[in-house]
């Protein structure tokens, strides 16, 4: 049986930009006492291998921390539009 989501308040998400919010504002409070470079990379020795500078590392933080909770918010209805054919879902004629 398929059920329809009630509109209202989406918690996943409200909690998600919420934990986002509190990390930016970690950071920010942070950032003047940050090094100007920061590790990027570690080798297998535990050992920092590549740096980059904090402005840079923090964009890249963000653009795929971003792009992770884009795609996973985002699904849920791309499935409902997308083609049934080009979803590969198992059991899904049991909904």
């Amino acid at each position: 049986m398929r059920t329809q989501r009630q509109s209202g308040t989406n918690w996943p998400l409200v909690v998600t930009l919420g934990i986002a919010l509190a990390v930016g504002l970690r950071v920010w409070s942070l950032w003047s006492q940050l090094p100007d470079t920061m590790a990027s990379h570690f080798g297998l020795s535990g050992r920092a291998d590549s740096y980059m500078s904090k402005e840079g590392f923090f964009l890249v933080v963000a653009l795929v921390g971003g792009g992770a909770l884009a795609a996973v918010f985002a699904s849920p209805m791309l499935m409902r539009r997308l083609p049934p054919g080009l979803v590969n879902l198992p059991n899904r004629h049991c909904q």
